[in-house]
């Protein structure tokens, strides 16, 4: 059975799935550079989507600097102990 829904309910429903959609693909796209991204190999372009999207979640989570993703991917870029830091927030042991 299909719940009946006014036209106002469903135009609340897609501009919240939409709000989400837009914030993750702007913050990945800047952060990330996707849209730029010119890998063709499917299986390429899923693994390095998803590897984004952790990284985009790990460096959410990292509350220790108020820093832009996009700078806390340079500092951990050349800081090992910075990196080693952020990968241990994942790694259960």
């Amino acid at each position: 059975m299909s719940k009946q829904l006014s036209a106002a309910e469903v135009l609340d429903i897609a501009r919240k799935h939409w709000e989400v959609e837009n914030k993750l693909h702007w913050r990945l796209d800047v952060a990330f550079g996707e849209d730029k991204n010119q890998t063709t190999n499917n299986c390429a372009i899923e693994n390095v989507s998803i590897l984004n999207r952790i990284a985009l979640n790990i460096h959410t989570q990292d509350t220790e600097t108020n820093d832009s993703i996009k700078l806390k991917r340079l500092a951990a870029g050349w800081d090992n102990d910075k990196l080693e830091e952020l990968l241990s927030s994942i790694v259960l042991i």
